[in-house]
């Protein structure tokens, strides 16, 4: 499990090409269901690598 911080984005880096390309992000607020359901499609793209990262959203991107 990653967390980022909202800065640690480089899509320089992932659109040009890195090790980064060959992995499939699971995306997700880090909540048991919602994390499952991202890591299950994550496998169906690519069953061999992928990188669970969970996301905190701040206000006005989540519910109080």
């Amino acid at each position: 499990m990653t967390r980022l911080p909202p800065h640690a984005f480089n899509l320089k880096q992932i659109y040009v090409g890195s090790e980064t390309m060959g992995l499939t992000w699971a995306l997700s607020d880090g909540r048991a269901g919602n994390a499952r359901q991202a890591e299950a499609l994550a496998r169906a793209l690519q069953p061999d690598t992928f990188q669970p990262i969970h996301l905190q959203p701040k206000a006005p991107w989540r519910w109080a």
